[in-house]
């Protein structure tokens, strides 16, 4: 039983045939099995005036035009038949849209005029036939039929007419299948594009927190090794005030010797004091020098420590006071090289191995902290 909301809609049939050239105000729709059932009913009857038939279907207008959707029909045989009687028993899911006269004049393939109560009847000859699953006049059709004792003979026309139905349906369901495939393709190219950007977005990501990370190290590893080489001037400048003290507690206890020898021993003295006086004065020069480079290093972020070149008087005060150095191994640099700019020799290598815990003199580190005897 089809659903009378369905007669609600506004709708023109699909797949449909013009039978003639249908035009004006008043536009036919003829679904199939009514076409077929109106053709044998013209058929049967030898009434010249032709045939009453009930029409079923709905209705409506549309760009000023009015539509007749005809579902269903029944053939008028007595006076006993009513529309809403037939319509309750055969058409519950359509209304009836009027009575039409039928016949066929020869020249087309018939003759439709249908009447309204309250309304001018409206004539067709030409019209339109549309193919639907309709099961209401398809059942009433097997009925009448069997009442007018004519059991139906498909033609080869009804064979083609019902595969067409069959593979129509099918086309339906073939295209919205494809349709949901295609969708479904989309949608999974568009997560697979997601994953890719993604991954290329996290990857470009940790190279340049890689990038930050070393840089840090980097930053954390200059300061370190600066706040070393700071230590190392103030040990230096602690043991040249040592030196000093120890120089004129000498010149102060010599300054107690006998008047004899006092002549020479101030001459000696002055001598010695002129000595002491020339080197603090290179000494604090080169002092100035180092705090210098290191504040210069230390504003650009490196380190390039600087072999200062000690002089004949400073290596012999060096000699007489050992004083514990160190040196930042710099690019290009082995122990034999350190030796001669520190040493001005190759004596002492074995020493600085021993003093570092090194076993291969060959194999130093740049940025690696020595500690000089």
């Amino acid at each position: 039983m089809m659903d009378r909301q369905q007669y609600d809609r506004k709708e023109i049939p699909v797949n449909a045939r013009a039978v003639g050239n249908p035009m004006g105000m008043n536009v036919l729709y003829l679904e199939d099995y009514v076409h077929t059932f109106i053709k044998k009913v013209i058929k049967n009857d030898e009434d010249e005036n032709g045939c009453k038939v009930f029409l079923y279907g709905y209705e409506f207008d549309e760009e000023e035009k009015h539509f007749f959707v005809v579902s269903g029909a029944y053939q008028y045989e007595s006076r006993y038949d009513r529309p809403e009687k037939v319509e309750a028993q055969f058409f519950s899911g359509s209304k009836y849209l009027g009575t039409a006269n039928i016949h066929s004049d020869g020249v087309s393939e018939m003759n439709m005029e249908i009447i309204r109560e309250g309304a001018r009847s409206i004539v067709f000859k030409s019209f339109y036939i549309y193919y639907d699953q309709n099961e209401e006049m398809q059942n009433y059709l097997i009925e009448w039929n069997l009442e007018h004792r004519e059991y139906r003979s498909r033609t080869e026309r009804e064979d083609n007419v019902r595969y067409g139905r069959i593979a129509q349906a099918y086309n339906k369901e073939e295209v919205r299948v494809g349709f949901l495939w295609n969708a479904m393709n989309v949608l999974s190219i568009g997560f697979v594009v997601c994953i890719v950007v993604y991954g290329i977005i996290s990857i470009n990501n940790y190279y340049k927190m890689k990038n930050m990370e070393d840089k840090i190290s980097y930053i954390v590893t200059t300061m370190t090794e600066n706040q070393d080489f700071i230590e190392t001037t103030a040990l230096f400048s602690e043991q040249k005030e040592v030196f000093q003290t120890e120089i004129v507690e000498e010149a102060n206890v010599e300054e107690s010797m006998t008047s004899e020898g006092m002549v020479e021993e101030e001459n000696t003295i002055e001598m010695e004091q002129t000595v002491i006086e020339s080197a603090s004065i290179e000494w604090i020069q080169e002092e100035q020098t180092i705090v210098d480079e290191l504040e210069s290093m230390s504003a650009q972020e490196t380190i390039t420590p600087d072999v200062t070149e000690v002089s004949d008087d400073t290596a012999i005060l060096a000699e007489a006071a050992p004083i514990p150095q160190y040196y930042v191994v710099q690019q290009g640099d082995t122990l034999r090289s350190i030796c001669v700019s520190v040493y001005g020799n190759l004596e002492r290598v074995e020493e600085v191995c021993l003093q570092n815990g090194i076993t291969d003199p060959d194999s130093i580190l740049c940025g690696q902290t020595l500690l000089l005897p």
